[in-house]
């Protein structure tokens, strides 16, 4: 892993010359986002993301960054690594065309108004309990 001011970094955890996880990382200055971790799952039992992440904060830490951010949600995992989870904030930019409104409308629009349907939150709760 090459430390830049700015860039993306790919570091892999391999066993025996073969990739078993890997991570896709933002570093921006001094601080390092962690995009994405996949790992093959024959390896699941030992953990090779968090194995993968204790090697990225070893690494920042030596190289003098202040930060591994493994952004939004609060996964357990995340957990592990932290006592506080920092806030983040998604925001999602449709284009003013007629695909950019169908987009937004099958992904939040239709949301929002069955929201206001009386009882269909309720509803909804229920529905996903049945499936549990």
């Amino acid at each position: 892993m090459e430390h830049e001011k700015a860039g993306v970094c790919i570091p892999v955890l391999t066993v025996r010359g073969n990739p078993v996880a890997a991570q896709l990382l933002r570093v921006c200055g001094r601080i390092m986002f962690g995009l994405k971790t996949a790992y093959d799952q024959t390896f699941a039992k030992y953990g090779p993301g968090q194995l993968l992440t204790a090697r990225v904060i070893r690494y920042g830490i030596e190289h003098g960054m202040e930060a591994l951010d493994l952004m939004a949600g609060n996964a357990g995992y995340k957990a592990d690594w932290a006592r506080q989870f920092l806030p983040h904030h998604e925001l999602l930019l449709f284009a003013p065309s007629l695909a950019g409104r169908y987009a937004y409308w099958a992904t939040h629009g239709i949301q929002e108004q069955v929201k206001k349907v009386p009882g269909m939150i309720r509803l909804a709760r229920w529905v996903r309990t049945q499936r549990a």
